[in-house]
């Protein structure tokens, strides 16, 4: 079997063996199962920050400190400074040709040795917000939403902050890799579970990206429909997994809304110049809010009052 695109690199690379045959060796003392943790290939350091896990879809995914993290293709990326998804794909398309055939360490050793972990903050219920949630719906008027197209988007989430023992609330979208991005009052932000970006399906081909769930529902607010499809950066860090899902889609137009901070720019620039050659137009809106940070302070500052009963 070969690696012929992105999803086969996801689904038939084994990390922890890439890792192994790159020279980095996971940390028995630290690593649980489900959970296995390295010193960061990244930089010098005494105390594993790097940690590798299987998503509910059967592919590798990691996380650094910091939050940067993603899929085997954005490790390679970062490793090894490539600026195009497709250099990533090469070099594992190679690496997976000529691979060693020794067993590597397999997440199943893991398990016969190590308990399994507990998260910090584990999701108990995710459902369909609604107009009665009057807490959650307080929150999304406070920040321009109308409630109705909130009750579209957003879920209710329950989770556990297992360290206090006690459960909160909070509104989410789900992610790609079965995780939830969660936000609530006093600008709390987390994620549940593994960091990805977000999509949501549209009627048409072409793809408007985000870097929040609350930029997206500020345009929602403005135009009340939208028929192309959606992505959610979720973090500018991982604008390479926004490349590589418009690379493996059928769009002839994205359109960027992300924000006008440094790293909004950055990630703007970066898409730009990966489709600059190709059939995918790609149109940048920043000018629409060039006086605020992001799409949200721009709807907050310039359409207030909003009729939001």
């Amino acid at each position: 079997m070969s690696i012929k695109d992105f999803n086969d690199a996801k689904r038939l690379i084994d990390l922890p063996e890439l890792l192994k045959s790159l020279g980095y060796e996971f940390d028995a003392k630290k690593s649980r199962a489900g959970d296995i943790w390295y010193k960061s290939p990244f930089r010098p350091e005494d105390e594993p920050s790097f940690h590798i896990q299987q998503g509910r879809k059967g592919f590798w995914l990691w996380k650094d400190f910091g939050g940067e993290g993603g899929t085997v293709i954005d490790f390679i990326m970062k490793l090894k400074g490539f600026n195009n998804p497709k250099q990533a794909l090469d070099f594992l398309k190679e690496w997976y040709d000529g691979k060693p055939v020794q067993p590597s360490l397999k997440i199943e050793q893991l398990n016969r040795h190590c308990p399994n972990p507990e998260p910090t903050l584990k999701l108990k219920k995710a459902r369909a917000l609604k107009l009665k949630d009057r807490f959650q719906i307080a929150y999304a008027k406070s920040r321009g939403i109308k409630p109705e197209l909130a009750c579209q988007t957003l879920k209710h989430i329950t989770y556990r902050n297992t360290k206090l023992g006690k459960d909160f609330f909070a509104v989410g979208i789900p992610n790609l890799s079965d995780g939830y991005e969660i936000r609530s009052g006093k600008g709390f932000k987390s994620c549940l579970g593994n960091k990805d970006i977000s999509v949501i399906e549209g009627q048409s081909n072409n793809i408007m990206v985000f870097e929040g769930m609350f930029d997206y529902l500020s345009l929602l607010t403005l135009e009340n429909k939208i028929e192309n499809q959606i992505l959610i950066l979720n973090s500018s860090s991982l604008v390479h997994r926004a490349i590589e899902y418009i690379h493996q889609s059928e769009c002839e137009k994205v359109e960027l809304y992300l924000d006008n901070d440094s790293a909004g720019r950055k990630a703007s620039l970066k898409i730009k110049d990966e489709f600059s050659q190709s059939r995918i137009e790609v149109i940048d809106h920043n000018d629409m809010y060039e006086a605020y940070e992001d799409l949200n302070d721009y709807l907050l500052a310039e359409f207030k009052p909003l009729d939001l009963k």
